[in-house]
């Protein structure tokens, strides 16, 4: 993992991927979605470039709100049951979550609820394919390969 100042979002920035309440759109709201506390700064940037979100777009959203810098430690710091392993399946399905409801919204809320019963990384794993295809429908196949690609990382594959 690369060093550096890493950032989640906020109460603010999740609402705004579930309910599109401050109307942010194209790549600010990719970005948005993309902040991830496993990801510095100069990561996030690499990828603002890729999809050609302005430069300030961390800038933009720590002034907004939708953001906040994290330290390297987990968010809670808490332990749950299942350990790690949990932890980061939590993690992945929160993300899809997060993006299928950004982009598909109701469309695909089939996908989501077989996304909700899966219990094991291999289960999730299997719905990758098709969350690529539900996000590229909406977004295009390059929000689709970074999205699924995230997806794939987080699951260690």
């Amino acid at each position: 993992m690369a060093d550096g100042p890493r950032y989640a979002k906020t109460p603010k920035g999740v609402d705004e991927i579930a309910l599109r309440r401050n109307n942010l759109r194209g790549t600010m709201r990719t970005m948005l979605i993309l902040i991830d506390p496993a990801k510095s700064a100069d990561q996030l940037r690499l990828q603002a470039a890729q999809l050609g979100a302005p430069t300030d777009f961390l800038a933009v959203m720590l002034r907004d709100g939708y953001v906040a810098p994290v330290g390297g430690e987990r968010q809670n710091g808490a332990s749950r049951p299942g350990g790690e392993d949990a932890i980061q399946l939590d993690a992945v399905k929160r993300f899809m979550h997060e993006t299928l409801a950004a982009g598909p919204g109701n469309r695909d809320a089939p996908l989501r609820a077989r996304l909700e019963r899966c219990t094991k990384p291999a289960e999730v794993r299997a719905l990758v394919p098709e969350y690529e295809k539900a996000i590229a429908a909406v977004s295009g196949d390059v929000e689709a390969d970074l999205l699924g690609g995230r997806v794939r990382k987080l699951l260690g594959a």
